[in-house]
Parts: structure tokens; sequence; C-alpha cells
């Protein structure tokens, strides 16, 4: 479940001259989502790729940062819909939001997205 945070800084404000009334500030306010981790379990698991707000695609090596030394690298997969099958990718390889990956993770971790 991701969170909402919310942050108006008064330096962020300017008067529109309306005095002493709701409308006479109007104020920057800055939006950041924060996607909590997967809990990835010893053995196989299966993760969607979420990206960070803003990210389109990403490569293995980044997204899975998190967990290095938790999963060999010639475990990954991904789904390919064109062949209908999954294939073995490596850390080069980009991901792409809607895509899942099965990895086998050595020790339990938290990916953090």
């Amino acid at each position: 479940m991701p969170s909402l945070q919310i942050r108006v800084r008064g330096s962020d404000c300017v008067s529109t001259g309306y005095q002493n009334s709701a409308q006479d500030r109007q104020c920057r306010v800055e939006l950041r989502i924060r996607f909590s981790a997967y809990s990835l379990s010893t053995g196989w698991d299966l993760v969607g790729f979420k990206p960070q707000p803003l990210v389109t695609d990403e490569t293995v090596w980044v997204y899975l940062s998190s967990i290095a030394g938790h999963y060999p690298m010639n475990s990954v997969w991904v789904y390919n819909n064109e062949s209908a099958d999954w294939i073995r990718i490596d850390s080069s390889d980009v991901l792409r939001p809607g895509q899942a990956i099965w990895i086998l993770v050595t020790a339990p971790a938290k990916l953090k997205p």
C-alpha cells in the first residue's frame, strides 16, 4: 500500500491579495509517493515491476539493487508476451511497468522498488 506525504512550507506560500480570507494564500504542495517493500522468502518469488513514479523502465541490476547478494543472477526470469514463454534475463536487461519476474532468493530479503 503506497503512503502519501504532503508537506507545505510557509516559504512556498504567496499572498493573493485577499486579506484575512481562506483564499489569501496559495501554497506549493510537494507530493512524494513511496511504495512499500516486497518481503521475499527463501526460494522462488514472483515479483511485479513497480517502479517509482515517473520511472518508465529500469535495468534489472538497478531494480534489484536493494537485495544484491540475496540471489544468483542466473536465476531471474521474465515473461515474454511475444513468445509466450519465460526467459532468463541478466543485469543489463530492462524491465518495464507491468512485467513480473521470477527470482530465486537465497535468504529472506526486502525488495525496495
